[in-house]
């Protein structure tokens, strides 16, 4: 199991170095990236806001090529709890 989440502007903006924004699609090409990586299939990932062309391949074996992912978001959040 993995769980990933969108982070918060602090942690994105300050420690990353990337704009605080498109939360919600950064997190779903983060999904589809660590799903080809469990695959073992050579990554090149051309995505709206991520990039990723030097065709690397995880050199390990998991156990399992599909894992359970589970997403949170903090804009949702916000919305349901504002009812």
């Amino acid at each position: 199991m993995l769980g990933l989440g969108t982070s918060g502007h602090q942690v994105i903006e300050g420690w990353h170095g990337v704009k605080f924004e498109r939360g919600v699609r950064r997190m779903r090409e983060t999904t589809e990236i660590v799903r080809t990586v469990l695959r073992r299939e050579r990554l090149v990932y051309d995505g709206e806001l991520l990039h990723l062309d030097m065709g690397l391949k995880l050199i390990t074996h998991p156990i399992r090529d599909r894992i359970p992912i589970y997403l949170a978001h903090a804009d949702a959040v916000r919305r349901r709890a504002g009812g």
